[in-house]
């Protein structure tokens, strides 16, 4: 099935993501509580959109990290960086999963988005692309439920 949907994506012209809008962020750069960081703030908002679309991380070896898709492309992405750095108490919103992924991967990432404006479309696309690249979040996320099995 991987075979169609990436013959799919490229026919759609989003493989290869190289071709997708891009911005490198700097993810060692420590996200204040109270201050955050407008120097990556401003960067997100010049460069990123506030558009809807999907979004991959991607590290300095050009490895998938992450795909997402969101409403708020730069807010989400600028989530992301926040969440390398922010500890989260019970009760809030955030995936609890993202949280440790995002904190091991503290580094220079390129970041790349394409507008997509339809959520339908957006998923579906979300998920195709997950299958093909094959983000390292989903083996973080796997390992995860083994440990959690283990220790129930």
């Amino acid at each position: 099935m991987n075979k169609e949907f990436t013959r799919f994506l490229e026919a759609l012209q989003l493989l290869p993501v190289d071709k997708w809008d891009s911005c490198i962020v700097d993810h060692t750069k420590e996200y204040v509580p109270g201050k955050g960081n407008a120097k990556i703030r401003n960067l997100l908002k010049q460069k990123c959109t506030t558009d809807s679309g999907v979004y991959g991380y991607f590290n300095q070896d050009g490895e998938c990290l992450y795909i997402g898709m969101a409403n708020d492309l730069s807010g989400r992405i600028y989530g992301h960086y926040k969440a390398a750095w922010v500890e989260v108490s019970k009760g809030t919103n955030r995936d609890p999963h993202q949280l440790p992924f995002f904190k091991e991967h503290k580094g220079i990432v390129n970041v790349r988005w394409y507008k997509i404006a339809d959520i339908f479309e957006r998923q579906a696309i979300e998920a195709m692309l997950t299958r093909v690249l094959k983000p390292k979040y989903i083996e973080f996320m796997r390992e995860r439920q083994k440990v959690k099995k283990v220790m129930k």
